[in-house]
């Protein structure tokens, strides 16, 4: 039993631990299925056009299951589905850091008054979410007519699915068009949807209702220099899994089975990635990140490990107005990372720690790298030479040959604690799309220390 399953089934600090522990029992969610047909999307490049057009194809149900909704472009192609009559359905989470963006209370708001069912991930109280299954209700899919999946890093929000895609995150993101892999993200669905006692419908307290005077006018898009770079890619006949947090993220893991038998080559992209974990209520015992453990280990092993953080600096850049401050900073990157935020979260204390953002991070493999020489390097987006907002990607790419779409940042709770999805799709014409934005990235963010 791996560590923090020991800890976890001693302890149960939290009751979203305990549960979570539970649920890896019976999943089934977790499978394999040969996929018909995969659009493979990213941001800012396309993905905008490739969610809405398979919102706009749906002819008789819509289930959503996303951290945040605050795109007004997204929420007028749910309510176009609405109008002809559609059954829409979604779930969004109750306490991200560190509030409902008022958009996304005035999407739900027209959404239900047209007959949707939207409901919020229901917090215990202001500083606890220890009654909830999961920490963080974290994923992004939806299904279409239980037949089509989207799955991957992007929040539907104006920089994670930008209409303009002259500027926006760095995202990836796919369409299942397959009704067998369309069933694995619906049985998560149904069963996230059914957890007693976790959800309130829009409306049920003034925390889930729109403030009326927030002014939907207002312009919530913002233009940049990126240039496009990528039509939405067709391929057929994919061998996939789905990676789910908790169930299997970590224990039995795919993505880890992958990442590390790797035989030749690593490309990450990750909006954080930690080098320890622990040090909190939930887990008091700091201990090695495993996903650092296996980058490292491949290395030594003597394979090319390339890994793309994001530039926290980006949060505290001059935003143009009416965009202004911590809020508005969210609403314009959709998610922030938690570490932004310490004293919001009930897991933060005072105790001084080592520094785990993306800065340490660098730091520590670059030292351990000059030292061993070996061929792992570290860069920082530097989203001004590449025309990109945040790094928002989770993904990674093996051997050009297996691609890793998901919402899991390689963190604690992301991978132990928060509801989370992804896939592994088997294709080397996929891994080669995602290839030509990892090399953009890339070099755009190239240092002279960086270089291997």
């Amino acid at each position: 039993m791996r560590g923090w399953l020991g800890i976890i089934a001693s302890a149960c600090a939290a009751a979203w631990a305990c549960a979570a522990f539970a649920a890896a029992a019976d999943a089934p969610w977790i499978g394999t299925v040969t996929v018909k047909h995969v659009v493979a999307a990213a941001s800012p490049d396309n993905n905008f056009a490739v969610l809405t057009n398979l919102l706009d194809s749906a002819t008789e149900s819509i289930h959503t299951s996303v951290y945040q909704l605050d795109n007004l472009a997204i929420g007028e192609a749910y309510e176009r589905a609405l109008g002809r009559g559609v059954k829409v359905q979604i779930l969004l989470e109750g306490s991200p850091i560190p509030k409902i963006p008022q958009a996304e209370l005035y999407i739900a708001k027209r959404l239900t008054s047209r007959g949707a069912k939207v409901h919020f991930y229901d917090r215990a109280k202001d500083s606890d979410r220890g009654t909830r299954t999961f920490k963080y209700f974290h994923n992004k899919f939806t299904v279409v007519d239980g037949r089509r999946a989207i799955v991957g890093s992007a929040n539907y929000g104006n920089n994670g699915h930008p209409v303009d895609n002259s500027f926006g995150n760095r995202e990836w993101e796919v369409v299942l068009d397959d009704s067998n892999a369309a069933q694995l993200f619906d049985e998560a669905f149904n069963h996230d949807r059914g957890l007693t006692g976790e959800w309130a419908a829009y409306g049920s307290s003034p925390r889930y209702k729109a403030d009326p005077s927030f002014d939907p006018s207002q312009p919530k898009t913002r233009s940049g220099h990126y240039e496009a770079r990528l039509e939405p890619f067709d391929a057929y006949d994919v061998p996939t899994k789905t990676v789910f947090a908790p169930e299997n993220s970590l224990d039995d893991s795919p993505m880890l089975a992958v990442l590390e038998h790797a035989q030749e080559t690593v490309d990450v992209e990750q909006l954080n990635l930690e080098t320890y974990w622990g040090g909190k209520p939930y887990n008091p015992e700091t201990e090695d990140s495993p996903l650092i453990k296996s980058l490292l280990s491949l290395a030594r092993a003597g394979k090319a490990v390339r890994i793309l953080l994001n530039n926290d600096a980006v949060f505290h850049e001059p935003q143009p107005k009416p965009l202004a401050g911590v809020l508005d900073l969210m609403a314009l990157f959709d998610e922030l990372p938690e570490h932004l935020f310490r004293g919001v979260d009930d897991d933060s204390d005072d105790e001084p720690k080592p520094k785990r953002d993306n800065y340490a991070t660098r730091e520590y493999l670059g030292k351990i790298a000059q030292r061993e020489n070996l061929r792992i390097a570290v860069r920082l987006l530097d989203f001004k030479n590449c025309g990109l907002g945040v790094l928002h990607n989770k993904a990674m790419i093996v051997d050009g040959n297996v691609t890793f779409v998901s919402s899991l940042n390689w963190g604690e709770s992301p991978m132990k604690f928060n509801r989370e999805a992804g896939v592994l799709l088997k294709s080397s014409p996929i891994a080669t799309y995602y290839s030509k934005a990892f090399e953009y990235d890339w070099r755009c963010s190239g240092r002279p220390r960086s270089f291997f």
